[in-house]
């Protein structure tokens, strides 16, 4: 997102209380400050009252007990910045696109049924909060600890896929392009 104006506040809504919702910026330029609203939304009630700072870059968990979460962002110096919201779930890395966020015990096993099989494809990872290593070694690959992608084949319905997660939130974002394309690509004359 694009923030030029610094004298408006942009207002972010998550709703759904049975999920705690964490949040994390990454700034490309510009300068911000954060916060989130620590009681009840009122529409009779003053939308900027009510907050707790925020540090953008530390995936911080919103409370839960709210029916709406409100993350305030402004800027100090009009920038570019990238948010990501989401909530606990299982580390799902042949999803297309996602974003996952791991939280102690630091290991899960993934099951994928067969009629996925066999998949080929390039998978992507992005640390943003913390560092969560994975093991590829079940699958002739090797073990990552940092940003990196890698070309899959996978044949077998289970797989052991190791994790181990350097802090108790991890935010990682991921990507997966399923197949490969076979298409020959055109040669000068």
């Amino acid at each position: 997102m694009a923030v030029n104006d610094c004298q408006k506040p942009v207002y972010i809504f998550t709703g759904d209380t049975s999920n705690s919702y964490y949040f994390h910026g990454k700034v490309h330029s510009g300068e911000f400050t954060g916060g989130y609203r620590n009681t009840e939304f009122d529409p009779d009630y003053p939308l900027d009252k009510d907050f707790n700072d925020l540090s953008i870059s530390s995936g911080t968990e919103l409370p839960c007990k709210l029916n709406f979460n409100i993350v305030k962002l402004q800027c100090k110096d009009p920038g570019i910045i990238s948010i990501y919201i989401g909530t606990i779930g299982s580390y799902r890395p042949l999803n297309t696109i996602g974003l996952c966020i791991l939280l102690f015990p630091n290991h899960y096993n993934e099951i994928f049924s067969s009629d996925q099989l066999p998949i080929k494809g390039y998978y992507q990872r992005f640390n943003l909060v913390g560092n969560t290593a994975i093991d590829f070694s079940s699958i002739r690959g090797k073990k990552y600890s940092s940003d990196f992608y890698i070309k899959l084949s996978i044949s077998s319905i289970l797989i052991d896929i190791g994790f181990s997660i350097s802090r108790p939130v991890t935010m990682t974002l991921t990507s997966f392009n399923k197949g490969e394309s076979t298409d020959k690509v055109a040669v000068e004359k």
